[in-house]
């Protein structure tokens, strides 16, 4: 019996892989006790993970300054700052 979904193959450096598990590990994309690049793709493509560029973040910062959101700003803020620890 056959997959039912497509498949697809990457062809990338292993610094690159493992920079995809640790985003898959970070956001709950596993399979069994290992990050899986798949479902992590596949979070992207559905919409439930949101894919935001560096310069992004810095008016989505201002955004939120604007609406209020402080919540929001905390999270994005912590995130920054446990990225350059």
């Amino acid at each position: 019996m056959g997959r039912k979904d497509a498949s697809v193959t990457l062809s990338i450096t292993l610094s690159d892989k493992e920079a995809l598990e640790s985003l898959a590990r970070k956001h709950g994309c596993m399979w069994g006790k290992n990050p899986n690049i798949s479902r992590l793709i596949q979070q992207i493509a559905i919409g439930r993970l949101k894919i935001v560029a560096e310069s992004d973040k810095i008016l989505e910062t201002q955004a939120l300054l604007k609406s209020a959101d402080v919540k929001r700003l905390y999270e994005l803020l912590k995130t920054q700052f446990e990225k350059n620890d």
